[in-house]
Protein backbone atom coordinates (compact mmCIF):
# COMPACT_ATOMS: atom_id res chain seq x y z
CA UNK A 1 0.00 0.00 0.00
CA UNK A 2 1.13 3.48 -1.16
CA UNK A 3 1.26 6.51 1.36
CA UNK A 4 -1.38 7.94 -0.31
CA UNK A 5 -3.82 5.37 -0.04
CA UNK A 6 -2.15 4.77 3.28
CA UNK A 7 -3.23 8.64 4.57
CA UNK A 8 -6.91 8.29 2.58
CA UNK A 9 -7.97 5.04 4.41
CA UNK A 10 -6.83 6.27 7.78
CA UNK A 11 -9.49 8.42 9.18
CA UNK A 12 -12.05 5.68 7.86
CA UNK A 13 -10.18 2.55 9.34
CA UNK A 14 -10.10 4.68 12.95
CA UNK A 15 -14.03 5.30 12.53
CA UNK A 16 -14.79 1.44 12.12
CA UNK A 17 -12.31 0.63 15.12
CA UNK A 18 -14.12 3.07 17.38
CA UNK A 19 -11.15 4.65 18.59
CA UNK A 20 -7.35 5.71 17.47
CA UNK A 21 -5.06 3.18 15.12
CA UNK A 22 -2.82 2.20 17.45
CA UNK A 23 -0.85 -0.56 14.63
CA UNK A 24 -0.26 0.73 11.13
CA UNK A 25 -1.96 -2.77 10.13
CA UNK A 26 -5.42 -1.43 10.97
CA UNK A 27 -5.14 0.45 7.66
CA UNK A 28 -3.61 -1.99 5.72
CA UNK A 29 -6.23 -4.66 7.07
CA UNK A 30 -9.16 -2.31 5.46
CA UNK A 31 -7.10 -1.80 2.27
CA UNK A 32 -7.37 -5.88 1.89
CA UNK A 33 -10.81 -5.83 3.27
CA UNK A 34 -11.61 -3.64 0.53
CA UNK A 35 -10.27 -5.40 -2.42
CA UNK A 36 -11.16 -8.63 -1.59
CA UNK A 37 -14.62 -7.41 -1.05
CA UNK A 38 -14.73 -5.77 -4.71
CA UNK A 39 -12.95 -9.52 -6.00
CA UNK A 40 -16.60 -11.02 -4.61
CA UNK A 41 -14.96 -12.60 -0.83
CA UNK A 42 -17.78 -12.75 1.74
CA UNK A 43 -15.72 -14.06 4.24
CA UNK A 44 -12.19 -13.13 6.14
CA UNK A 45 -10.27 -14.86 8.81
CA UNK A 46 -7.68 -12.91 10.77
CA UNK A 47 -5.02 -13.57 13.10
CA UNK A 48 -1.80 -12.59 13.50
CA UNK A 49 -0.53 -15.77 16.41
CA UNK A 50 1.44 -13.52 18.31
CA UNK A 51 -0.60 -14.48 21.27
CA UNK A 52 0.19 -18.70 19.93
CA UNK A 53 3.96 -18.34 20.12
CA UNK A 54 4.13 -16.90 23.64
CA UNK A 55 1.34 -20.17 24.95
CA UNK A 56 -1.78 -18.64 24.40
CA UNK A 57 -3.33 -16.51 27.59
CA UNK A 58 -2.98 -17.02 30.49
CA UNK A 59 -6.28 -18.52 31.41
CA UNK A 60 -5.86 -20.96 28.45
CA UNK A 61 -2.23 -22.22 30.05
CA UNK A 62 -3.85 -22.76 32.82
CA UNK A 63 -6.56 -24.60 31.58
CA UNK A 64 -3.65 -26.68 29.55
CA UNK A 65 -1.99 -27.46 32.89
CA UNK A 66 -4.59 -28.29 34.91
CA UNK A 67 -6.01 -30.83 32.29
CA UNK A 68 -2.43 -32.36 31.72
CA UNK A 69 -2.11 -32.39 35.78
CA UNK A 70 -5.34 -34.98 35.43
CA UNK A 71 -4.43 -36.51 32.74
CA UNK A 72 -1.10 -37.81 34.86
CA UNK A 73 -3.51 -39.28 37.66
CA UNK A 74 -5.64 -41.09 35.60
Amino acid sequence: MDRESHLRLWPEAVWYDGHPCYHRSSVALLGVARVCHADGVKVLLNGEGSDELFGGYSAHARAYQEFSWRARLE
